[in-house]
Order: C-alpha cells, then structure tokens, then sequence
C-alpha cells in the first residue's frame, strides 16, 4: 500500500475470507517465520546529493514499500525545495543503502508514494511517475505520458495508473484518466477516462483483471480489465470533494469503511461499517455520533488502512496514532505507535499476517506477530 490530507476522509478496509472480512474471531497467537535477507543487487554507490551535502538530505521516512519480510524501499525528500532520493533495505528495515537519486526537482507541495512490483521495477509518484528497472538503483521520469499520477499499481504483469490531471482548462476535459503498460516497458496505453469525479481517487489490484477505484461517495469495479465497469455507493453521503483516505483488501468480497466527519482542532468523530456483499449494502460496526462504541476515538483524523489477516487492522491517524482492532472492527485500540509530535503517522504496510511496518516523525516502526508488539527498528533513512 505512500502525504498531508486536510478535509473529510474515509478510509475503506476489504476483508477476505467468506467467514471473513466480516465475523471472524480475533486471530489466535501465533510463532512468526524467520526473518530472512533478502538476495538483491549491490546497493548503488553514495550519492553527491544536489545542494550542500546533508544539508540536502532529510532523514526522515517519506514514503515506504515492501515486497517482503526482508526487502523494502523508503522515498526521502530533501530540506530544500526539489531534492528526491530511494533509500533500500533487505533486512527489514533496520539498515539502509546509500540513497539513489530520482529528480532534483520535485515540486515539494505535493506528497509522494512508492510502489514496487518485483525486486526489480518500481515507481515513484504523487505528481510526476518516476520508474525503475534496477531495483532503485537509478530512476527516469516516464516520459510516454505526462501525468499528475495520484495511484499507481501492479498486479498480474501489469501496472494501473489514475491520472488525476493537475492543470486546467481543455488539457483535463477527460480526467481523471486510467492508463495501464507491462510492467517492465516505458509506453502506457489509455484505459478508460472519466470514471469518477477528479479528487485524490485511489486504487485496489486484485488480479490483472480485477480493479476497484474509489472515492468519498462510490467505488467502482471492473472484472474484465477495464472494458466495463459497475458502481456501488458507500455509505458516507453527501461528501463529495472530500478526501477519500485509504482502502485495502485481501479479496474485495467483504469491505470495511470507516467513515470521517469534518475535522477540526485534531478530533473528528469516525464510524465503520461493514458489507458482506462487494459493497452492494452495510451494517454498523463502531463509532459515530449517537453510537460511540467500540473505542474508535475521536482523536486524529482517519487517513490510511491496511489488513495484516481477515480480523486483524490497522487504522493510521492524521494528528494521531495507529489504531488496531482484533475483531473485525467492533473495537479499536491504540498501539505504542502514537506519534507523541502530533504529526501522524502514515504508510501501514503488511506484506503478510506477521510482518508489518508504519512511519512516524520517530522513524520506521516494525512488527513481526502481526502488530501485538510493535519495535522502533530505524529512527532514520541514513545510510548504515
């Protein structure tokens, strides 16, 4: 599953499993596998970084990927305007490579993530696409299309983009517009185009064919790879323009949304609920106005989610902490990942039921029993 939201949100959590995303029991204690390295080519050289040595670098964790319990990458942006560099890591986090660059001319405002498919081929994006074919060892701006890129996928030999288009006028008449390309080759190729209001829209890959692309109101599913598309609501009305937040999904058969009032002086109230059916209705699960169950605090504002198994999620806060809930949603706990600065954390990443990692203003936070305890592993990007 890479960032600074201010407006309503919503995040929508899809569970797997046919008992599953809906009414497990809490996952049982369980002995994680051991951690492995991974076997990737050397890390690049050190960089002589544009600006004055590290007065160019900020250690802090941007955006994070992993592909496996071992193997990740981090994006670090530089303290002056422009600077953009991958940091990598094979055993999980703790070190870190020499930084590679990918522009010196990043446009700072906007936030950025970072996808990869394989040990090999990534990107990089939040306005811009940045591609590697080394495994980040060097990046080139793909150039076959001009996008302003706002999610970016793999799944099944493929990559998805959604091109939200950032200018105006007749440039953007079609936006927001999906693009597809072979993992691996430079040239993208036009898959459909205003599907849903332009607004920070947000993607899920189940399969090389199956695609679900939503935002505050509805989400959309193809089956067929774009050449047809079915549209659900969800059940936050009325919120058009809003931020949507995050999604994520095992299966995309039973969904999870936590829904987001208006925030304000860093309390927003939050409700979630469930759909047992691809979207098609929902039941109340915790939260909300009339009905404060289930511990979902009003402290912070919802922003990302992501699923370690069918009953166990992590809910990550905008001026918060990261919330757990064991059962499916019916209660939500915090974690020692509380971001005691105030800032939020971002990026929860589980590459399986035990292993996970999420980023704070403190570092890069690592779990490997599924987030019943949580470890710091590395308060910083640099080099080690």
């Amino acid at each position: 599953m890479s960032h600074a939201r201010v407006a309503i949100a919503l995040a929508v959590l899809l569970v797997t499993g046919c008992s599953s995303k809906g009414h497990a029991a809490a996952t049982p204690p369980v002995t994680p596998p051991a951690l492995a390295a991974a076997s990737m080519p050397t890390p690049a050289p050190a960089l002589t970084p544009p600006g004055t040595g590290g007065d160019w670098y900020r250690p802090r964790f941007d955006a994070i990927a992993f592909r496996s319990p071992a193997e990740g990458w981090a994006v670090v942006l530089g303290r002056s305007k422009g600077g953009m560099a991958v940091v990598h890591t094979i055993d999980g986090g703790a070190h870190w490579s020499s930084p590679s660059a990918v522009t010196s001319s990043w446009a700072g405002a906007y936030s950025v993530e970072i996808r990869f498919a394989d040990r090999l081929h990534g990107w990089v994006f939040g306005r811009d696409l940045y591609a590697t074919r080394d495994g980040g060892q060097s990046w080139q701006r793909e150039r076959n299309v001009d996008p302003f890129a706002s999610d970016v996928e793999p799944a099944g030999g493929s990559v998805w983009m959604i091109d939200e288009c950032g200018s105006t006028g007749a440039a953007c008449a079609d936006s927001p517009r999906l693009y597809a390309s072979t993992i691996g080759e430079s040239t993208w190729t036009l898959v459909a185009t205003r599907l849903l209001k332009p607004n920070q829209l947000h993607m899920i890959r189940l399969s090389r064919e199956e695609v679900i692309i939503w935002s505050p109101v509805s989400e959309l599913r193809t089956r067929d790879g774009g050449r047809s598309w079915a549209s659900m609501p969800l059940p936050c009305p009325g919120w058009e323009g809003a931020d949507p937040g995050a999604l994520a999904t095992l299966d995309g058969k039973v969904q999870w949304v936590v829904c987001g009032s208006q925030p304000g002086a860093g309390s927003q109230v939050k409700t979630a609920y469930i759909s047992d059916d691809s979207g098609l209705s929902w039941s109340y699960r915790a939260g909300g106005w009339d009905h404060p169950a289930g511990d979902l605090s009003e402290g912070g504002y919802v922003y990302q989610l992501a699923l370690a198994s069918p009953a166990n999620a992590f809910l990550a806060l905008q001026r918060g902490g990261l919330l757990r809930s064991v059962d499916v949603g019916r209660t939500w706990r915090p974690t020692p990942v509380a971001d005691e600065a105030g800032a939020g954390v971002h990026d929860p990443w589980f590459v399986d039921a035990y292993h996970g990692w999420v980023a704070d203003t403190d570092g890069l936070w690592r779990t490997v029993d599924g987030g019943a305890t949580w470890k710091l592993v590395a308060a910083s990007p640099e080099p080690s």
